[in-house]
């Protein structure tokens, strides 16, 4: 393995960039090949980098007895063996091969995979470029996500998916691979069901977690976080530097796993990521309290279930001023049936003053991520019919349907970049609906609920209970039934407005849609100069 670290003095940013499969992307790559009842096989590359050609001048230098060693395995370099005046070996050698450590080497090898998929007939995502999907001629969809050399394959035509592992095994050699309803992808545990959903654990990365804690962990705890998690106590005594850069570490692990399997601790995870650079001992027993709740619930996984590829859910609700600097928290959830497909908890980075103010910022703050997954889910193939944004404060929603219009001398200060809400609800990107407050599972993520509450909104979230429909006043009654008919789905009962495209319309509505300027298309259309070159 190289040291590429000398690179970075030479090499354009542009140029080492290392795209892997987001966790969006795959949290609904799964749920897509557990709604449609696919064959999934996952598999691994060995030496992946090893197969990218170096495309430039590297030289790398073998010192001491790493230099002998490479003598030894190969003779013939002996004579380009040069001894110092200190007496030590020194052997200089020429790249051909994109080694791990390379400062190029991941994007080498992602261009070369990506160029491999493209001509064989698959298309690139543009809101993810390492999610492929290709048509097959029975109309079905081979869908490919890639994390450097794991892959996940999936399709509901099983010989389509061994066809392709075939040509990526004459490519790149035997690899390693699994089949069937259970599989390890990317730390997780990952289980198939047969009713359409399909469970995410991961109890050997929470156990590694709990044990280079080593600490006891103390008595049974029933939430992760007491109702003071926010607080900061400026008495507490700072932890030494050997114990802080171990709680860092804790708490880098902690938000891998949360971000995959155990939502139901984002919030204390939350708080803790913001005092790693500053950590006392009370954020310490905070930690502590997080690490007991997750042992006695190793085994607790996140239940993820699509009831119609169609609709896109979105939660989102504020806690006002709870952080010793006077700033909100957001709480995000989306999901498109059972279990949070994706959930966030954030501190807001500006003060605000009322509650109206800081869940307009927040409903701005979590667009984004709702308007990507409708983008994300376009490009698989699926048209999304409703995309609904749920809140339970009024007065920010209108703020948010009318716009700057309709702002009082209390709200009328808030920046003009928080309304672009107000432009997607005009497009019909996003129906905005309220959600009373009592169903509203975003506030799980905005605050340390406590008690039956804590429990109600924790099952919901790892999908153990649904959550509470919430009607949509201009829809009725109407229930949808759903069909992929080669790249697309539509809704066949369901009822259509006059500004509202038809299933086979562009999404844009004849709008020209703003060219994306990704890896993807640069890789796709040869626009890169390497590539004209090597082509």
């Amino acid at each position: 393995m190289a040291d590429g670290r000398p690179q970075r003095e030479y090499t354009d940013p542009d140029e080492v960039y290392s795209p892997t499969v987001s966790t969006e992307g795959m949290m609904l790559s799964l749920a897509i090949d557990a709604f449609e009842r696919r064959f999934v096989a996952v598999t691994d590359i060995d030496g992946a980098y090893l197969h990218a050609h170096m495309d430039e001048f590297v030289l790398m230098v073998f010192e001491g007895d790493l230099a002998e060693m490479l003598v030894q395995a190969c003779p013939e370099y002996a004579q380009f063996m040069h001894v110092t005046k200190t007496g030590k070996k020194i052997l200089y050698v020429r790249l051909k091969r994109a080694l791990y450590g390379c400062i190029r080497s991941a994007m080498l090898w992602w261009t070369m995979l990506a160029s491999f998929l493209i001509k064989d007939g698959f298309e690139l995502n543009p809101y993810d470029s390492c999610v492929a999907n290709k048509t097959l001629p029975c109309g079905k969809q081979l869908t490919i996500c890639w994390y450097v050399d794991d892959l996940k394959i999936s399709s509901v035509n099983k010989d389509a998916v061994m066809d392709i592992i075939d040509k990526l095994e004459k490519r790149f050699g035997e690899m390693r691979k699994s089949f069937g309803k259970k599989h390890s992808y990317l730390g997780m545990d990952i289980e198939f069901c047969d009713d359409g959903s399909f469970k995410c654990t991961m109890p050997e990365h929470i156990q590694e977690t709990i044990d280079d804690f080593g600490e006891e962990l103390g008595r049974k705890v029933s939430n992760p976080a007491n109702k003071k998690i926010f607080n900061v106590d400026p008495d507490s005594e700072k932890l030494n530097e050997p114990k802080r850069q171990l709680l860092h570490s804790l708490v880098q692990k902690l938000l891998w796993i949360t971000k995959r399997a155990r939502p139901d601790v984002m919030v204390p995870v939350a708080f803790l990521t913001k005092r790693v650079t500053k950590a006392t001992e009370n954020d310490w027993e905070k930690l502590r309290r997080v690490l007991c709740y997750l042992h006695h619930t190793i085994d607790m996984p996140l239940t993820i279930k699509v009831d119609n590829l169609t609709i896109v859910k979105s939660w989102v609700d504020v806690a006002f001023a709870v952080h010793e600097d006077y700033k909100s928290h957001t709480g995000n959830m989306i999901s498109m049936g059972k279990g949070a497909l994706y959930a966030r908890s954030m501190g807001q980075k500006l003060n605000t003053t009322s509650t109206t103010e800081s869940e307009t910022v927040g409903a701005s703050d979590c667009l984004g991520q709702t308007i990507w997954t409708m983008n994300f889910l376009e490009h698989q193939g699926i048209k999304v019919r409703r995309n609904y944004y749920y809140q339970d404060n009024e007065s920010a929603m209108r703020l948010e349907k009318i716009g700057i219009q309709s702002a009082s001398k209390r709200s009328r200060h808030i920046d003009i970049r928080f309304f672009f809400i107000k432009d997607r609800i005009k497009r019909g990107d996003i129906h905005l609906l309220y959600c009373p407050t009592e169903d509203m599972v975003a506030d799980f993520f905005s605050k340390p609920l406590q008690g039956k509450l804590f429990n109600r909104f924790r099952d919901m979230i790892m999908g153990i209970t649904p959550v509470p429909p919430v009607e949509d006043p201009s829809l009725g009654s109407n229930t949808t039934a759903q069909e992929r008919v080669g790249s697309s789905v539509f809704c066949a009962n369901e009822q259509r407005t006059d500004d509202e495209p038809l299933a086979d319309d562009k999404r844009t509505n004849g709008r020209a849609e703003p060219k994306q300027v990704t890896w993807a298309n640069r890789v796709k259309e040869g626009l890169t100069q390497r590539n004209k070159t090597s082509n």
